[in-house]
């Protein structure tokens, strides 16, 4: 006679206390693997129709003992930016030239959202986008993060540069508001929305989680937000500010100069949006939280990094090294 399925099951024991205690789980026997008896279904009256296409089909069927969907669909993801494309201070992301917006770029605006990967000991200069000649420093557009430490501590600014061959160049560091503690770890440092504004050789600003940096005089007790150096060659600075970029000869790259460097970007990019001269809004506002600008018709080129490098609006982008993407808590 079959057993009772409602019989008392013998319990197995397979080592002795005792012997886990002093000997560890290293010297306790394994037990052998035992195939299990396979448990017969009961006959019913009537197979419910739903019940043919077990087995032939991945849907699951309810046969009325659940109260809702044995597969529900995974949550929504958050609203707005979701993932981050994270760079592990030897990859970037490149393309050529697009036009796409115009082929200059002497005034731009850069929206991005950022979460640095250097750490608090960490100085150097850390490239987020550059446009330029590879393996060359004539006329060259390019945006980076620096970390400096001297007499007066850390300090960490978001800066841009274009240079026009060895010797010309226009340059512009702001101090951000989160310094001196803008590194990876820091509070202040986790998914920073920035808008970088940029007119070489003649004004520039950021907006940095809905702020502007504070702009007082370091004879207040302040520290001194903005710096500026730049030449004072008109040459160099017409060079810079009628230059046309074109695809044959120039390429864009995030996280480095094209080139392979030691300025390559460290952590992760959550978003970049960048404006091009010519625009009728630079998109400025006053949010926290990078909002989406998909259907901004300003934007010249959008990337998001949810999960690949297609652009929402110009280039698409080739990843040069590891493709790695993290969760973002924005």
């Amino acid at each position: 006679m079959a057993k009772s399925l409602f019989e008392p099951k013998k319990i197995v024991r397979y080592a002795n206390n005792q012997k886990l205690i002093e000997g560890g789980l290293a010297g306790a026997a394994v037990p052998p693997r035992q195939v299990s008896a396979t448990r017969s279904v009961p006959k019913v009256d009537s197979i419910p129709a739903d019940a043919s296409n077990v087995g032939s089909s991945n849907t699951p069927v309810d046969f009325g003992g659940s109260t809702g969907d044995n597969n529900p669909p995974p949550p929504p993801p958050p609203a707005g930016e979701s993932r981050a494309f994270s760079f592990d201070g030897a990859t970037e992301l490149t393309s050529s030239w697009d036009s796409t917006g115009g082929d200059k770029t002497w005034a731009y605006m850069l929206h991005g959202t950022y979460t640095p990967g250097w750490s608090q000991s960490d100085t150097g200069s850390y490239v987020v986008m550059s446009i330029g000649t590879p393996d060359s420093d004539d006329y060259r557009h390019t945006v980076y993060f620096e970390r400096t430490s001297g007499s007066d501590g850390y300090r960490d600014f978001i800066v841009t540069e274009a240079t026009s061959g060895s010797a010309d160049y226009n340059r512009r560091k702001i101090e951000l508001n989160a310094s001196p503690y803008f590194y990876s770890g820091s509070d202040l440092a986790s998914d920073v929305y920035i808008q970088l504004h940029s007119v070489f050789g003649h004004s520039g600003y950021t907006v940095e989680n809905g702020k502007q940096p504070t702009r007082l005089s370091g004879s207040l007790g302040y520290p001194i937000r903005i710096q500026e150096t730049s030449t004072n060659s008109p040459s160099g600075r017409a060079r810079i500010a009628n230059k046309p970029w074109n695809s044959n000869d120039h390429v864009i790259s995030i996280g480095g100069y094209h080139s392979g460097s030691a300025s390559y970007y460290t952590g992760s990019i959550a978003n970049l949006a960048f404006y091009k001269i010519g625009a009728t809004s630079y998109g400025q506002n006053s949010s926290e939280v990078m909002p989406d600008l998909t259907n901004d018709p300003n934007v010249a080129w959008y990337w998001k990094f949810e999960g690949n490098t297609t652009a929402v609006k110009g280039p698409n982008l080739e990843v040069v090294g590891t493709e790695t993407y993290v969760s973002s808590s924005i």
